[in-house]
Order: C-alpha cells, then structure tokens, then sequence
C-alpha cells in the first residue's frame, strides 16, 4: 500500500482534494437559485448555476488571455 501512495504525485492528490471538495459544495448547495437576466428568468439548483457562471468565466480568461512565451 505505501508502494502505491508513493507513486501518486503531487498534481494527483491535489486533483484528489479538489474533487473531494467539489462533491461536497454540490451536496451543501442544493437549493433552488432564480436568476433574471435581461428578461430571461432561469432556475436551477445553485451548485449548477454556480458552475455554469464558472465554466463561462473560465471561457471568457482563456478566449482573452495573453499568450505566454517560453524564452528559449
């Protein structure tokens, strides 16, 4: 068992923790949200409005970023 825990590296676990975490939030998050936007009324439970508002913020830092170099 040590030989296995061993070889988990870093990214891993933290990945591990993270997944942990987000099973948590969505559990502790299950009320229903309303959300008016410019007339559009949505309701959904608050755990996936959160997650769609994230999965657009995510969208719109990647579309919008810098590019970053590597000096050679």
């Amino acid at each position: 068992m040590k030989n296995l825990l061993s070889k988990i590296s870093f990214s891993q676990w933290l990945g591990l923790v993270l997944a942990v975490l987000a099973i948590i939030f969505v559990f502790t998050n299950t009320n229903t949200a309303n959300i008016t936007l410019y007339g559009l009324h949505l309701s959904g439970p608050t755990w996936l409005i959160l997650l769609i508002i994230l999965a657009i913020g995510w969208l719109i830092g990647l579309l919008t970023g810098r590019k970053r170099y590597r000096s050679n």
